[in-house]
């Protein structure tokens, strides 16, 4: 028996077998457009195929709490939205519900897996393609398709505001229009230089004997800011404002 033989016919037992049948649908498509593919590639001696981000999805709405890292006390969002969004789309969002301007580059990752808005110039022979997609192509759906699994978001990497994304819930009903259910925190100002910068701040002005430039700086940048305020109504106009403009469809 050669060695293509014993690997579709592991694959078909996996197929047959209760964990399989147990698993939801996404699952099981997921395994198909992995598993399968990759066990014939290292056969023929080939690269593994990338999985199609792009596929069509369901439009199940999708809980998400976006956490900014190294933030204490934390600072997070809890959004409902379309499966169907891609993460360019979703990019938006978290700039709307979080705060931030959309001022600066963005990525995402999964794992060894990266999604960003790609130049035309990148040649399709770089070795680190395949590991590279468009986030204007890759749908959410089709990277978070079981709940508890992460997705890691970066925005301005000068200043690395690092996020994580929780897939909390996959909700059987369509999303409409994308929301916040809840938050926590005012995002810090991105002119601050990052998260060690915005904390240490916080640290000094709450120190009424703190004098200095640096002092009076962050005494500027932060002046009528209320660290512990968020506005659900607010933010929620803020994203129906953002779903109007042309920037969401791009």
């Amino acid at each position: 028996m050669d060695l293509k033989h014993i690997l579709n016919e592991v694959a078909e037992r996996i197929k047959k077998s209760e964990e399989y049948k147990q698993l939801d649908k996404e699952e099981q498509q997921r395994f198909e457009q992995m598993v399968n593919p990759d066990l014939l590639n290292l056969i023929s001696g080939g690269d593994v195929p990338a999985v199609d981000y792009s596929a069509p999805t369901n439009g199940k709405a999708l809980q998400l709490k976006v956490s900014l890292k190294g933030v204490k006390p934390p600072i997070w969002r809890r959004l409902l939205v379309s499966d169907t969004l891609t993460l360019h789309q979703l990019h938006i969002v978290i700039q709307t519900a979080m705060g931030w301007t959309n001022f600066h580059l963005y990525d995402f990752q999964y794992g060894d897996v990266y999604f960003e808005e790609m130049e035309e110039e990148v040649e399709q022979s770089s070795s680190n393609f395949s590991k590279i997609h468009e986030s204007k192509e890759a749908l959410i759906g089709n990277v978070l398709v079981k709940e508890g699994q992460k997705l890691e978001y970066t925005y301005d990497f000068s200043n690395n505001w690092e996020h994580t994304i929780l897939l909390e819930k996959i909700e059987d009903k369509e999303a409409a229009e994308p929301i916040c259910l809840k938050g926590r925190r005012a995002t810090p100002p991105e002119a601050v230089g990052g998260v060690h910068n915005y904390m240490h701040a916080l640290k000094l002005l709450d120190d009424p004997a703190a004098q200095g430039e640096k002092v009076e700086f962050y005494r500027d940048l932060l002046q009528g800011q209320d660290s512990g305020h968020f506005d659900l109504e607010e933010t929620n106009e803020e994203l129906r404002k953002s779903l109007d403009s042309k920037r969401f469809s791009l």
